[in-house]
């Protein structure tokens, strides 16, 4: 297994696998847009402010972290941002989910991040907060 920095030509596959981690996750999300991940991918990879490290197995994509960099003026850092981490469910449970976590925080520091914030499902806060993470705020959300 090999964790490495994706390149424009992963994202079809890594998106794959977001769209099986919707299914798994949050299947309440039941018209996800894959093109539009993919944009947001393929557009934040050039611009230098996304990142997608990707867990390979020979050729095959088995798990991915993804995130963006942002500068945030309230606290006069710069922020990594996590979107998705997701990693096959039989490859779960022999850490390497934490090595691509780390992986991507080193990552994340090494290009200026003074802090990482990730947004997750409550089934999920238990992992973040064995891995360090502590609440800061709250998402709500709204339809209009």
């Amino acid at each position: 297994m090999v964790i490495r920095q994706a390149t424009e030509a992963d994202i079809v596959k890594a998106s794959r696998l977001w769209l099986e981690m919707l299914a798994e996750m949050a299947p309440q999300f039941n018209t996800p847009n894959v093109s539009w991940w993919r944009k947001i991918a393929a557009n934040g990879m050039r611009r230098g402010d996304y990142f997608l490290l990707v867990a390979d197995e020979g050729g095959r994509i088995v798990g991915f972290v993804d995130w963006f960099l942002s500068p945030e003026p309230g606290t006069g850092k710069v922020h990594a941002v996590g979107r998705y981490l997701y990693l096959k469910p039989e490859y779960r449970g022999n850490k390497v989910g934490k090595e691509m976590l780390d992986r991507a925080i080193l990552h994340a520091k090494e290009n200026g991040a003074k802090g990482i914030d990730v947004f997750c499902e409550d089934t999920e806060k238990d992992m973040w907060e064995k891995w360090g993470f502590k609440q800061r705020c709250r998402l709500l959300h709204k339809e209009v």
